[in-house]
């Protein structure tokens, strides 16, 4: 008897996954250590721009150079080449040299003042703030803590 429209029958297949078994160990690929074509094109750039920038010293002069000035030159001459990622990888580097690092500091001070040195407006708005917190308008010196 031939399957009618309603009637449809289904035949499952197993159907295998391209690739490796599980638990089988991976075989093939990049060598671990290998740098990949970015890599290399970065480090070939910067030993070139660092050549570059050496070029026209004398050997008294590379003696005497600091990692500093290296990294500065280095810095100058891949703006020059207009290679902005080498100029900017120098600048990191040199950074720490050049600039300091801001540092978080905590200030505590209590700054405290002469009651001579106040003005006039500004004895009057303590005087008038203290007469809002209950106290007597006008007491002097003001009873509560320092404002």
């Amino acid at each position: 008897m031939e399957p009618s429209t309603l009637e449809v029958e289904t035949q499952t297949e197993k159907v295998e996954m391209a690739g490796r078994k599980p638990g089988t160990p991976k075989t093939g690929g990049r060598a671990p250590g290998t740098p990949n074509k970015a890599t290399v094109e970065r480090m070939a750039s910067m030993a070139k721009a660092t050549a570059d920038a050496l070029a026209d010293l004398t050997p008294e002069q590379i003696a005497s150079i600091t990692p500093k000035e290296v990294m500065l030159r280095v810095m100058r001459m891949a703006l020059m080449a207009r290679d902005i990622k080498l100029a900017m990888m120098a600048a990191e580097k040199a950074a720490p040299y050049v600039h300091q690092k801001l540092a978080a500091i905590d200030m505590n001070a209590t700054v405290r003042r002469s009651i001579t040195e106040f003005s006039d407006a500004e004895l009057a708005a303590l005087a008038q703030a203290e007469g809002d917190d209950g106290s007597e308008e006008g007491a002097w010196p003001p009873t509560g803590g320092p404002h």
